[in-house]
C-alpha cells in the first residue's frame, strides 16, 4: 500500500521523472495525470510532491525488511542496508555520484520516518 501510494503521487502529481518514463513507452499516456492540481511552489506543495513519496516508500522498505527479519547475522546486515539506504542515496546524488538532486528535506523525512519505524518497532515487541 505505502508504495502504490508514493508511486501515485508520481504518476498523478509528478514531471519528467525517471521512474514513471517506462509506463509512458507502456501505455500511450500523458503523465503526470493531475500535474496543476498541486502548487509547487509553496512548501506544502513541495513537501508533497518531492518529499512524501519518498518516505512512503523508504517505510515500505522498512516494513518489507521486517517480514524478512531473522535471527542470523546477514538478516541483521540487511535491516541496516536498509535503514542506510536512503541515507547513503542521498550521498551519492550530493557528490553527484548518482542522478538527482541532494535534498536536507529528504533527509529529515527518512529520519522523522526511521524514528517512527523503530520507535513502533519497540513499542511493538517491547510492550507485550
Amino acid at each position: 500500500m505505502l508504495l502504490l501510494l508514493g508511486g501515485m503521487i508520481y504518476i498523478l502529481f509528478r514531471e519528467e521523472v525517471i521512474f514513471t518514463s517506462w509506463l509512458t513507452a507502456l501505455i500511450p499516456i500523458d503523465l503526470p495525470l493531475c500535474g496543476n492540481l498541486i502548487d509547487r511552489s509553496t512548501f506544502a506543495g513541495y513537501i508533497i510532491l518531492f518529499a512524501l513519496a519518498d518516505s512512503l516508500w523508504y517505510a515500505a522498505l522498512l516494513l518489507f525488511d521486517l517480514l524478512l527479519r531473522s535471527d542470523a547475522w546477514y538478516s541483521r546486515v540487511m535491516t541496516l542496508m536498509a535503514m542506510a539506504f536512503p541515507f547513503i542515496y542521498e550521498l551519492l546524488q550530493l557528490c553527484h555520484i548518482m542522478p538527482g538532486t541532494f535534498d536536507w528535506i529528504d533527509i529529515i523525512f527518512y529520519l522523522l520516518t526511521l524514528i517512527t519505524y523503530l520507535v513502533c518497532l519497540r513499542n511493538f515487541y517491547f510492550k507485550r
